[in-house]
């Protein structure tokens, strides 16, 4: 399961330059470009398993910082725009966007989990101890895949019931995405605590 995690957190964060290509007028050569730097990223990231998570914070903070050039007060202010993005479009560009944030999740746990695989081989553990490892990161996996899919069910909520106060479908973009990272967050805190702790076990053996 840590080959499944690395290949999603490698494969996810393209997922909003696709979203760009197809349901956007924003440049084609510049979403080419930003996607072929992402691609990079996510196969150093696997390469060297300590930027693992390197190619969803990349997409993520990209575009988002897209969306922002192509809609909204900054494009106005500033007196032009990147490109706009279809109604459709933005609903899967913020699931596409959530997806990055969960494999940047997932590539800090394929991190943790080959780098703490490594030192129980080294320290000639059996192989049934190692295996554990593959346990917590499916669970990783499988809590992620769910408040992704709570998170999405969120925004549907928001953006087709439009709230009193979400009218406005960027809005509701905004909202989902950062409670979604808030989230992941919190679960990553967590999960770093339980890691440590296994960590002092294994040092107290």
């Amino acid at each position: 399961m840590r080959l499944v995690s690395g290949f999603i957190a490698a494969v996810l964060p393209l997922g909003p330059f696709v979203v760009y290509l197809t349901d956007s007028s924003y440049s084609p050569a510049l979403v080419i470009f930003l996607m072929a730097v992402t691609g990079l990223l996510a196969a150093y990231g696997l390469a060297a398993s300590s930027r693992a998570g390197a190619a969803g914070l990349f997409s993520m903070i990209i575009s988002s910082l897209l969306l922002m050039f192509g809609t909204g007060y900054i494009p106005y202010l500033a007196g032009f725009s990147l490109g706009s993005v279809s109604a459709t479009g933005l609903v899967w560009l913020g699931i596409s966007i959530a997806g990055s944030v969960y494999a940047y999740f997932l590539g800090n746990a394929y991190h943790s989990v080959t780098r703490l695989s490594r030192t129980l081989k080294r320290m000639n553990y059996e192989e049934h101890d190692i295996a554990e490892l593959g346990k917590l990161n499916s669970s990783m996996i499988a809590v992620g895949a769910g408040l992704l899919a709570i998170s999405v069910l969120a925004y549907e909520v928001i953006a087709y019931v439009r709230l009193t106060l979400l009218k406005n479908s960027l809005l509701a973009l905004v909202v989902f995405l950062g409670g979604y990272a808030f989230i992941m967050i919190a679960v990553r805190r967590r999960a770093q605590g339980a890691r440590q702790l296994d960590a002092v076990r294994v040092n107290e053996r």
